[in-house]
């Protein structure tokens, strides 16, 4: 069995709460807990965010970090009533990016789950474990279809879930950075699924790299947009991104570089018992501005967590955590 359940918090009961607030903002999310945690070698040389590759002396302590730093991320949503359900992730084959099931998985109001195509063939590992996240989510959610697309693999078109497809759940748009992990094309396929409008645009770091993942630039709450925008290819782009985001009712909060990677924009909004959250790593959070703080406070209270040797790996707070968005069972057992 490559994974198994560590926590079956929801089973015991999902809180009622206003359907426009979780529309964006779940109160429900799926985590994994690492079985093997470094940076990953396969994605060295696109993934601008990561830290250099470090010899396998050290995996076994940068694990052991992971899951302390995991473990203190789940206590901390499981305080302010966020439901997390933890799935462990098994130690072989080794999954170095385990950690971050978003990649591979999303589910959708609709009934809908769709399974991605990964870039790093390491990661294709990860979803073997679906059959039984599905088992598990059928108990209390309604699954009405799975979309696999894996099978773009073979042809070296990728497709890195809600990496790259950053979704304005209540305005039914995607927003999505061009990269070798997000294919024009299977971004058009997707959207059309799910009925999404895609918002395509260009990005580039100083070493002229694409931004590998749309979410280490751009989280979408549901009053607000956190926007790396100076990492957009062109000032057009940038301008319609901006105006797209406050004509669907976002007040625009706009991040420098440097706070893009410190991983203030790896963030995600949840909602728990006294309202919304926005979940965010210690270094990101730290990172705002007090002006900044403050308006991301006018809509969501801002919850942070060290991340230090997560985030090695080159992603943060966003990566770690799949949004459940499925509808719920009428006859749950």
């Amino acid at each position: 069995m490559a994974y198994f359940y560590a926590n079956d918090s929801f089973l015991r009961g999902i809180r009622k709460t206003n359907m426009h607030q979780t529309l964006q903002a779940p109160n429900t999310i799926l985590m994994v807990r690492p079985g093997a945690f470094y940076p990953n070698p396969d994605t060295q040389s696109c993934n601008g965010f990561q830290s250099k590759a470090l010899s396998t002396s050290h995996h076994q302590l940068l694990l052991l970090k992971a899951q302390t730093e995991f473990d203190q991320v789940e206590a901390a949503l499981l305080e302010v009533g966020i439901e997390v359900n933890v799935f462990q992730d098994s130690p072989n084959p080794a999954k170095p990016d385990a950690i971050f099931p978003n990649n591979w998985f999303s589910s959708h109001a609709n009934g809908a789950v769709v399974i991605y195509p990964m870039f790093s063939p390491a990661r294709r590992h990860e979803k073997a474990a679906y059959s039984e996240i599905e088992g598990f989510l059928s108990k209390a959610y309604d699954i009405d279809k799975c979309i696999d697309l894996s099978h773009y693999e073979q042809q070296s078109r990728f497709l890195e879930g809600t990496g790259v497809l950053c979704i304005d759940h209540i305005n039914k748009t995607a927003y999505v950075g061009l990269s070798n992990r997000a294919d024009a094309g299977l971004v058009e396929e997707v959207c059309g699924i799910l009925k999404l409008t895609p918002i395509i645009f260009s990005t580039e770091l100083p070493d002229q790299k694409a931004v590998y993942h749309t979410n280490v630039m751009l989280s979408i709450g549901t009053e607000f947009a956190l926007l790396g925008a100076d990492m957009m290819a062109s000032v057009e782009q940038r301008n319609h991104i901006i105006h797209s985001l406050e004509a669907s009712g976002k007040t625009v909060i706009l991040l420098s570089n440097q706070q893009v990677a410190e991983f203030a924009a790896n963030a995600i909004e949840l909602t728990g018992t006294e309202g919304r959250y926005l979940a965010i790593s210690q270094r990101g959070r730290d990172s705002l501005t007090s002006k900044q703080v403050s308006a991301i406070e006018a809509h969501a209270s801002l919850l942070s967590v060290p991340l230090s040797t997560v985030e090695l790996s080159g992603g943060s707070m966003r990566c770690m955590i799949a949004g459940i968005h499925l509808p719920e069972r009428q006859n749950r057992p």
